[in-house]
């Protein structure tokens, strides 16, 4: 390699280096133009917006479960207290509904309680009854379930935890 071409390199070399400069420069200032035009179309369009948010949701579902999961179970006591702090924030909000649902919750135990004989379906014990729900969206009788406290807990061991 001689000098010539050397130097012929190194000036190729400089005027690419500032040629990316000038692209970046120029991606930096359309990038402010994008971030702008971006956020002034989710306003116009929210319903565009929520479909897409739902597409990818749908779509990563596992991942997004599985990675809660697994910060869950690294940071028991920040989900604890979360759940705590937020369960007396959404109470002292929402009061009104939560005491009709306690109610009706409560009818409709005593209920069930009364249908099945204050015994625990699987072992028959009469202490620590449990009312549990086969399906969690079904609050209906056919969808729930009287156990005693140590057979609600094997239920839930061998579905794999508390959903």
């Amino acid at each position: 390699m001689n000098v010539g071409s050397l130097l012929i390199g190194l000036m190729i070399g400089k005027k690419v280096n500032y040629m990316l400069f000038i692209f970046k420069m120029g991606k930096k200032k359309n990038r402010k133009k994008r971030i702008e035009d971006t956020k002034k179309w989710k306003k116009e369009n929210p319903m565009k917006v929520k479909e897409q948010k739902d597409r990818w949701r749908t779509k990563h579902r596992e991942d997004i479960k599985k990675t809660f999961d697994e910060w869950k179970e690294k940071n028991k006591n920040k989900y604890r207290e979360f759940m705590r702090e937020y369960s007396k924030k959404y109470y002292q909000e929402n009061k009104e509904k939560c005491v009709i649902m306690m109610v009706a919750y409560n009818k409709l135990r005593k209920e069930l309680l009364k249908k099945k004989d204050y015994l625990c379906e699987f072992c028959g014990n009469k202490n620590n009854l449990d009312i549990h729900h086969k399906v969690y969206s079904n609050a209906n009788l056919k969808n729930l379930m009287v156990l005693c406290r140590s057979c609600h807990l094997k239920i839930h061991k061998r579905e794999g935890g508390f959903n």
